[in-house]
Parts: C-alpha cells; structure tokens; sequence
C-alpha cells in the first residue's frame, strides 16, 4: 500500500521485498508517521536503473496510468475537438465541410495562443470560442455552439492540446 502511494518499489524501504525488515530509509519512514521527509524521497529516476526496460517501473507506471492519467477529463475534451475538427463527431450544419477541410493541424499549431485578438473579419476582439463559431456559422453554414459548453470547449482543448 506504501509503495503504491509514494510510486516505490517495496525494496526501497525494505531489506528485501517481501521481509518485514526495514532498512535506514524505511525506518525514517516509520518514524515520520509513514511520509518521507521532502528530501528522503528519491527521483524516480534514481530508483530505476533503467525505466525503459525495468519491468518493475513499467508495471509501476502502467499502474499509475490506469489509476490516474484516464480520470482527467481534459483527454476526453482533446479527443472530442479532434473528432469535432476532422469531422467525425457531428454538429448541426449544412455544409459537408469541418474545420480540417480548410485547416491542417499543422497550420494552426500556434492558433491557441493567438487569442483573444482583433479579427478583421469580425471588426472585433475576439476569443478562440468566438472564432470557431465564426467559422462554423459562416465558412461551414452551422448553428453556433454555445460558448463554454462541451462542443466549444473541446475544439479550444485540442487546439491548445496541438500547440504544445
């Protein structure tokens, strides 16, 4: 349970995995009511001797993953502007065209970070949820999402998920 919570192998506090012998740094452990003072925990990269074949690590980090990485809801927005973007999520519009028919994702990269700004188009300072309502009304023939729900928000995470 220990180890699960400090991302450890049990043999960092234990002379042996599965002896209930502790060693200095288990010891310590006990002794700070099982949390490691902040500088006795080492990297992740001191425990491992090589993270990309230890077969320890990668049960460690499959772990973690499962446990951690699919319960951010910002994977599930990214992935639903990516649908949205090249067309395989359906919103309501006329056109058979999606954002992909006049953007590569490659054109856009810096997109995100461009907004708010002042488009001409608009004769306004506009923010990227605004802009993407701009093209789905007028470019795609569409209904305009309503800003700050699912559809608008997801097209705003995968831009900004592809301008890392």
């Amino acid at each position: 349970m220990y180890s699960q919570r400090e991302g450890l192998d049990c043999r960092y506090c234990h002379v042996k995995k599965d002896a209930r012998g502790l060693n200095h740094e288990g010891y310590i452990y006990r002794r700070n009511g099982h949390f490691f003072p902040y500088q006795q925990k080492p990297k992740i990269s001191q425990q491992f001797k090589d993270s990309k074949s230890d077969p320890r690590f990668l049960k460690l980090k499959e772990r973690y993953l499962k446990k951690y990485f699919k319960r951010d809801p910002i994977n599930e927005y990214i992935e639903t502007g990516k649908r949205i973007f090249f067309g395989s999520y359906k919103i309501e519009k006329k056109s058979s065209k999606n954002c992909a028919s006049c953007h590569t994702p490659q054109e856009i990269l810096g997109a995100a970070k461009q907004f708010p700004r002042y488009v001409p188009l608009t004769q306004k300072v506009v923010s990227l949820e605004q802009m993407q309502n701009y093209c789905i009304k007028y470019h795609l023939g569409g209904k305009p999402l309503k800003l700050g729900k699912k559809e608008s928000l997801s097209i705003s995470a995968y831009l900004n998920n592809i301008s890392k």
